[in-house]
């Protein structure tokens, strides 16, 4: 197996795995479809999971877009039923949940003074401690 295959490559590599990637193909036609109703501000904020056949679970950025979404949850529900493959879709689940890629607390390392800055440091402690 290549070293930096995308899932993609792994998935046709295993032929045991050809629902889960029949699931992420569906999924994505249906995030696709999805998009085309959105704002364009809402498109990218949006991560699409077909948890069952009739199951549909959308996660969005924040509390705001999830709000939006359950407004729009009637016209996305008929969006994904005119979609032929996906007529037994009953449900759809708005969760929310952080859709980026970007680690939320990434730990930083300590600061490290130079000399010019430790110098600073300390006559700033002397001038507040002098009183």
């Amino acid at each position: 197996m290549l070293k930096n295959a995308n899932i993609h490559e792994i998935l046709k590599s295993h032929p045991d795995l050809n629902e889960f990637r029949t699931n992420i193909n569906a999924a994505g036609a249906i995030q696709a479809e999805i998009k085309k109703i959105l704002p364009q501000t809402m498109k990218n904020k949006i991560a699409i999971v077909l948890a069952t056949p009739k199951k549909l679970t959308i996660y969005a950025d924040s509390q705001t877009i999830g709000a939006k979404l359950r407004q729009k949850f009637p016209t996305i529900l008929r969006t994904i039923q005119s979609m032929e493959a996906h007529k037994l879709i009953e449900a759809i689940d708005i969760k929310v949940a952080p859709t980026d890629k970007a680690a939320p607390n990434i730990k930083r390392d300590w600061v490290r003074h130079t000399q010019i800055s430790l110098t600073s440091i300390e006559q700033m402690k002397a001038k507040l401690t002098k009183f």
